[in-house]
């Protein structure tokens, strides 16, 4: 949510230099914690346990350079005013780059770690559903990000949110299907949404 509402203010406020900065400068740290979160979103389905203590601090680890560039040139250099887009660096966009595919490589053998072990076949079948719903949301979030940054143009990002959708669809048919999650939390995400 933090990151669409981010790139929908970078859309409106395409005129306004200095907002459109502000609003820019955080989007790779929550674009990089999507990822992050999904790893740990399967992590806790496959494992059923709380979160390991490595997961955060290594997490902090992978995010620091973003977190301590965000109000610095490292991270946005300046703007273009004929293309009203912020100048990104380059080398922390290469970073996120890797970090961003070495999250979802991460992902994918964890799910296949989790759906090899599980010989349940109920369980095995909401692990391969659950994950085919989060790499089809990694990957065309992922593609789309790539390509606006290769190619310039921006509006490509909105592509990657078509990824939520199904994302979203498949967590309705886990939880109908197969009352995946608790009455308490289906109400709790019904009040957010």
């Amino acid at each position: 949510s933090i990151w669409t509402t981010l790139n929908v203010g970078i859309w409106l406020a395409y005129d306004k230099a200095s907002m459109l900065m502000a609003l820019w400068a955080p989007i790779e740290l929550f674009s990089v914690l999507l990822f992050i979160l999904n790893f740990a979103f399967i992590y806790l389905f496959i494992k059923k346990t709380s979160i390991p203590r490595w997961l955060p601090i290594s997490s902090f680890v992978l995010l620091a350079p973003i977190i301590f560039t965000l109000p610095t040139k490292f991270n946005i250099t300046g703007y273009d005013l004929g293309e009203c887009i912020a100048i990104e660096y380059q080398p922390l966009q290469t970073y996120v780059l890797f970090l961003k595919i070495f999250i979802s490589l991460a992902t994918i053998l964890l799910a296949v770690y989790g759906y090899i072990k599980n010989k349940d076949k109920i369980l095995r079948s909401q692990i391969r559903s659950l994950c085919l719903g989060t790499i089809i949301f990694l990957t065309t979030f992922f593609i789309a990000g790539y390509v606006s940054e290769e190619t310039g143009n921006y509006s490509y990002e909105f592509y990657g949110i078509f990824g939520m959708v199904f994302f979203v669809r498949i967590l309705i048919n886990l939880i109908v299907r197969f009352k995946m999650f608790g009455l308490k939390v289906i109400t709790g995400q019904i009040l957010v949404i």
